[in-house]
């Protein structure tokens, strides 16, 4: 019980943490996005628009992704809780799984996915057009958001299908594609998590460490069975705050049956033998015994 409190207050002090960086996010999205339609609203919109509306969109997708980013790392590489079965949900908060029953579920496919739904669903309150519009230029959307996320080693890369349609007198001209490279090494942290992984598959008994210098490892025992880890990487930082990962371990590994001893006999030839084998699981799982070679029957 001591170790679960302990637990429970490091996890508290993760989400204050977390609730700290919305909070600064929040502030630097609203004042950029300001500063932004400020100088829209400044410059002349003559000549071709395309660069002004890119820089737009372009900041509008930082601001909204940066924090989903760092939402998605704090729970596991998950935005959308829509599994309960594969997640720790505890008072305070829900971290995903990276290890569950035998399968390691860190995914940075369903982590692009999961970006890619919060980018659609977000993205729309920061796309304001209206300093454009004060101007004359009538902005027009002629389709749905339809963002594409891949998370790189160095980087997290989104890319946006959106068809605007801008007006300004007679001249017409239309944008359909942004993209904007977030400089958040999300891919190397999935790849250090999924090293932890591997290693405390190895040695479950032990805690295991970071393979980089850059990575801030914390280990917290949940329970018995359970366990929770932290990576803070240093080299990804945004407003301050370093990109932090954290994931829960299922410890309850797996490992293979071992056969015991098996001492020399001398056989006689063509006389039969029979030997008794046994062996152990530290599971307790049912073992079955079988053999591929010809000259046991």
């Amino acid at each position: 019980m001591q170790k679960r409190g302990q637990v429970t207050v490091f996890i508290i002090i993760g989400i204050v943490i977390l609730f700290a960086f919305a909070g600064i996010f929040y502030l630097v999205q609203q004042s950029t996005t300001k500063d932004i339609a400020t100088r829209v609203g400044e410059t002349p919109l003559t000549g071709d628009l395309r660069p002004q509306i890119s820089l737009f969109v372009e900041s509008c997708i930082e601001n909204i992704a940066v924090p989903g980013i760092y939402l998605l790392g704090i729970q596991g590489g998950i935005i959308y809780p829509d599994d309960p079965t594969k997640l720790l949900i505890t008072e305070n908060s829900i971290i995903n799984y990276g290890y569950l029953n035998g399968i390691n579920q860190l995914s940075t496919k369903d982590m692009e996915e999961q970006l890619n739904r919060y980018m659609e669903e977000s993205l729309p309150e920061c796309l304001d057009f209206s300093s454009f519009e004060k101007q004359g230029i009538v902005v027009k959307e002629k389709s749905d958001l339809d963002m594409d996320t891949r998370i790189g080693q160095n980087e997290v890369v989104f890319s946006l299908n959106y068809d605007l349609e801008l007006t300004d007198g007679e001249a017409e001209i239309s944008v359909e594609s942004f993209i904007r490279n977030v400089p958040l090494k999300l891919g190397n942290v999935v790849t250090e998590a999924n090293s932890l992984i591997e290693k405390q598959k190895e040695n479950p008994d032990q805690v295991v460490q970071a393979s980089q210098l850059n990575y801030f490892t914390s280990f917290f025992p949940y329970d018995y069975t359970t366990y929770v880890y932290s990576i803070s990487d240093d080299n990804s930082i945004i407003d301050g705050a370093p990109l932090t990962f954290m994931f829960a371990i299922d410890a309850k590994f797996n490992t293979a049956p071992e056969l015991d001893y098996v001492s020399d006999q001398v056989l006689q030839k063509e006389q039969l033998f029979t030997y008794q084998l046994s062996g152990f699981d530290k599971e307790n799982d049912l073992m079955t015994f079988s053999s591929d070679n010809s000259e046991f029957p």
